[in-house]
């Protein structure tokens, strides 16, 4: 997901679920209002919490992208088919 796609779902309320995968003193730093926190660590664990469907689209997000991807795999391999990863990150946004 770009930045600028980002942007549109916000505005217009049609955003995906949106995972932060950055460790708990970032996100206390600022996240993506609405956003689900679960560090990368925890995700093959906690994803099931947010998202019981294997179809649900769901956008990662870390601070610069890194992590997100690291994520987008994990979650692909889990059998989650609409994985995307924030371009640029949380800071992308900024």
């Amino acid at each position: 997901m770009t930045n600028e796609e980002y942007l549109t779902c916000r505005n217009d309320g049609s955003c995906p679920l949106i995972i932060d995968v950055r460790e708990k003193e970032e996100w206390d730093t600022g996240h993506i209002d609405g956003a689900v926190h679960i560090p990368l660590a925890e995700i093959k664990e906690q994803i099931k919490l947010f998202a019981a469907k294997k179809d649900r689209r769901i956008v990662v997000c870390c601070a610069h992208g890194g992590r997100g991807l690291q994520a987008k795999k994990i979650l692909q391999k889990k059998g989650y088919k609409q994985v995307e990863n924030l371009e640029g990150g949380y800071f992308g946004l900024l």
